[in-house]
């Protein structure tokens, strides 16, 4: 197996962050992790892969990076995607001249059955592609390392692409919803699906408008989890798109609370944007070593889950932004940068 590009991925003790696949920061013992919802509920030649920005890379100014107003997904990157033969891309290149078609030509080439209908289904409706990852070894740190192969989501695991394709399809509901928002992407996206060999870690892992997915990832585990680590890998993608934002804008709040509260979790309850716990630390989004990035990315993500109890019809009871004067500034940039609406009520000062 070859060594696969490092890429941000989403580790089994997390409920959805992505860190630095080298260096890994220190797991605990064990940990605690709860959704925030509260609904039960190859060949052309591949796309080259840059090597992965931290979470906290800086960049120059804080301005808005306006994303391409139609993104597409080539022949070429599904190809790389599905892992399609050479006689497979041949046969697709001379039958069909458009690029379109001739993703539509490589899938049917690719899949046979439901797999084949739902991933033809997934490509016409949201432009994205439902491929296979490399086989290959991911280097855990001192986990060492960790092999994954491809694994077709059909079968035993036909309930991870229902609930990756269902958590997709709820979250453009959600943005027709919402409105159009200011500068966001969510489709289309590469889906790559992958089982890791005798651990059960990395759960899912995101870069350049790819999320590759673990059908034995130890978190994936219900419809609600998969949907809220989606949206908080897809931040982490815009994030980096608006050129790690995070890092420029909201670094300065960031270690203002962490001078104040340190790890202590007491104190950092109030500016906490999720409540996912790292067992003997604190709550991931200020865990030691994880950066101002992971706050970003669970500050989208109550973004999201706020405003989908709105779209529900149900109340908040303690709105993130009425929190702390720190909560107030990170939602309100959050919000100009990426959204641009801000349908929660007003706060009572």
């Amino acid at each position: 197996m070859s060594d696969l590009p490092p890429r941000y991925f989403l580790l089994t003790f997390l409920s959805g962050a992505c860190v630095p696949l080298s260096p890994l920061p220190s797991e605990p013992p064990d940990h605690t992790a709860s959704t925030l919802s509260s609904s039960p509920t190859p060949s052309p030649t591949p796309p080259t892969f840059p090597s992965p920005l931290p979470c906290t890379s800086a960049s120059p100014s804080i301005s808005s990076v306006p994303l391409p107003s139609s993104p597409i997904l080539t022949s070429a990157q599904a190809a790389e995607y599905l892992g399609s033969s050479p006689k497979d891309i041949l046969h697709c290149h001379k039958e069909h001249a458009e690029d379109d078609t001739r993703v539509q030509c490589l899938i049917n080439q690719r899949y046979t059955g439901k797999l084949r209908e739902e991933a033809l289904k997934f490509h016409r409706e949201t432009g994205g592609v439902i491929g296979l990852e490399k086989a290959g070894t991911l280097d855990g740190g001192y986990r060492g390392q960790i092999s994954i192969v491809p694994e077709l989501p059909e079968g035993r695991y036909q309930k991870h692409l229902d609930w990756v394709v269902g958590g997709l399809a709820a979250i453009d509901g959600f943005f027709q919803w919402l409105g159009e928002p200011k500068s966001y992407r969510w489709k289309p996206l590469g889906l790559r699906f992958y089982r890791s060999i005798g651990k059960r870690t990395p759960a899912a892992y995101a870069q350049d408008w790819q999320v590759s997915y673990n059908v034995e990832g130890g978190i994936n585990s219900s419809a609600d989890a998969v949907r809220e680590t989606l949206f908080h890998e897809i931040f982490h993608l815009n994030d980096e798109e608006h050129r790690n934002w995070s890092k420029r804008a909201l670094e300065a709040i960031f270690r203002r609370i962490v001078a104040r509260c340190g790890a202590r979790t007491p104190c950092l309850t109030p500016y906490a944007p999720g409540t996912t716990m790292v067992r003997g630390g604190t709550y991931y989004a200020f865990q030691p070593g994880n950066g101002v990035g992971e706050y970003a990315a669970e500050l989208a993500l109550r973004y999201y889950v706020e405003h989908h109890q709105v779209q529900r019809g149900e109340p908040i009871t303690r709105p993130f932004k009425c929190g702390p004067e720190e909560n107030r500034l990170a939602w309100g940039l959050l919000v100009d940068e990426f959204f641009g609406v801000d349908r929660i009520p007003g706060c009572l000062r």
